[in-house]
């Protein structure tokens, strides 16, 4: 007579090998490439705050990649890591997508009431540094061995971690700098055996930077927050009347 209890462990210990598996050969698959975005957005967000546009126009100048080369390469560690802005996982040059997916932004938001076309048409300009722009996904080693200890035990499968640092600046027709903002968020997502399995596989497969998104979203509404909170000095600024505070 079969020991059922035999049976139950021979079951637990080879049910996450179809996971394993799977996680596995879609690493080894064709990287779907990576546009920045900010949307989806929150709820309390969606708004454009209309009544807050600053009555200037602005000049959207490609933003300066500082951040660290480490952060768009590929890499092996804890079994397994890749980036999403990678050359191989990015549609495109990073400082062009961050600085194009900023303006729009800030149009959809009506953060300034123009956007001119060239440096005829400008009254300050606007552009900044990528101090770090990321999202790193890595598999551990012990994803893959399916046996009983690392069912039992609270291993982590993968993780998904990342930051973002912009610092927007607005500038005068000659080059001197108006004022600096600063926006940053962070992300450490960990995913185990028992729990979050199917937002794994989810995330892995149909979103892959969802997280670097939201973090890319968040440290824009610090910046346009405290852009609006300055309106009124900015506005006077423009029109030489006084100096913003560093």
């Amino acid at each position: 007579m079969r020991n059922p209890l035999a049976g139950w462990l021979q079951f637990v210990r080879f049910w996450p090998l179809p996971f394993a598996l799977t996680f596995l050969l879609t690493a080894c698959v064709a990287p779907k490439k990576y546009t920045p975005s900010v949307f989806p957005i929150t709820p309390e967000r969606s708004e454009p705050a209309i009544f807050n546009t600053i009555p200037i126009t602005v000049r959207m100048v490609k933003l300066v990649d500082v951040s660290p080369a480490e952060d768009k390469v590929d890499g092996w560690k804890y079994g397994s890591g890749w980036s999403v802005t990678s050359a191989e996982r990015l549609r495109g040059d990073l400082p062009v997508l961050i600085t194009e997916a900023v303006e729009k932004e800030f149009l959809w938001r009506k953060v300034f009431q123009t956007f001119a076309q060239n440096t005829q048409q400008e009254q300050i300009g606007l552009g900044g540094k990528i101090h770090r722009f990321y999202q790193r996904q890595e598999g551990y080693l012990w994803s893959l061995c399916c046996g009983l200890l690392g069912v039992l035990l609270p291993f982590p499968l993968m993780k998904e971690e990342g930051e973002v640092d912009l610092e927007l600046t607005l500038f005068r027709a000659d080059g001197s700098t108006l004022k600096s903002y600063r926006g940053k968020s962070s992300f450490l997502k960990r995913c185990g055996f028992y729990e979050n399995r199917s937002r794994c596989m989810e995330s892995y497969n149909s979103s892959p930077a969802k997280y670097l998104d939201q973090a890319f979203a968040d440290s824009l509404y610090q910046i346009r927050q405290a852009i609006t909170q300055d309106k009124d000095l900015i506005v006077s600024q423009v029109s030489g009347q006084v100096n913003l505070k560093p």
